[in-house]
């Protein structure tokens, strides 16, 4: 309840004060990502003695994905420059290999990948790069253009281990494929605003699926 409520209190300021005072949206940003890893830490009882450590290394990457998650907050704080924006990405695309490198840390096999989850993600990516790939072109980015391809198979792949793990374990859906499908809708709205015409609308969808995925994956390890 603590995670959820401080997750609603903060992201509500960030998306209100970048609604209507951008000014001091750099100011408030990184405010739900550092209450979330807080949260964490203290939750899982992270760091106050050795032993912890050593028995929950597993966790290290979830931390690691926050870690770099905040990172690439800020550097989207300055994605005007292209390669500000740039390092966020590579920073986003850590974090969320670092999530999927949690998932293979509690022995998940690749042999039990949901398949029938794999053909409409490959549909929706098609889809989603070919009108990214053109809107860069045309844009004259092209430097974004690889770098969003392994983005998109990166979080996509995300979403399939995370679906897959759940399904094999538990025969449901919960919150690390909640984390993951959530992830997967702000990214790919934040390339739309970014690169397209901004809508605020979509910002708001942006920053409040994207808080709430990172909640997800607090959530599923606390």
């Amino acid at each position: 309840m603590i995670l959820w409520v401080g997750i609603a209190i903060l992201a509500s300021l960030v998306i209100i004060v970048r609604l209507y005072s951008s000014q001091y949206y750099k100011y408030v940003k990184l405010l739900p990502m550092i209450f979330i890893i807080g949260y964490f830490c203290i939750e899982s009882e992270f760091f106050p003695q050795t032993k912890f450590f050593l028995q929950k290394t597993t966790l290290i990457w979830i931390l690691l994905g926050l870690i770099l998650g905040a990172i690439g907050d800020f550097c989207l704080l300055k994605k005007d420059n292209q390669f500000w924006f740039l390092g966020g990405l590579i920073f986003f695309l850590l974090g969320h290999i670092a999530y999927i490198d949690y998932i293979f840390s509690l022995e998940f096999n690749a042999k039990n990948i949901f398949w029938p989850m794999v053909i409409p993600l490959i549909m929706f990516n098609g889809i989603y790069l070919y009108f990214m790939i053109n809107l860069l072109k045309q844009k004259k980015k092209k430097i974004f253009i690889v770098p969003i391809i392994l983005y998109m198979i990166v979080i996509s792949s995300l979403v399939v281990f995370n679906i897959s793990y759940e399904l094999t374990n538990f025969n449901t859906l919960s919150h690390l494929s909640i984390a993951a499908v959530l992830f997967l809708i702000s990214d790919s709205l934040l390339g739309i605003n970014t690169f397209d015409q901004y809508r605020p609308v979509v910002q708001f969808l942006v920053l409040a699926t994207y808080y709430t995925s990172q909640g997800f994956f607090v959530q599923a390890v606390s």
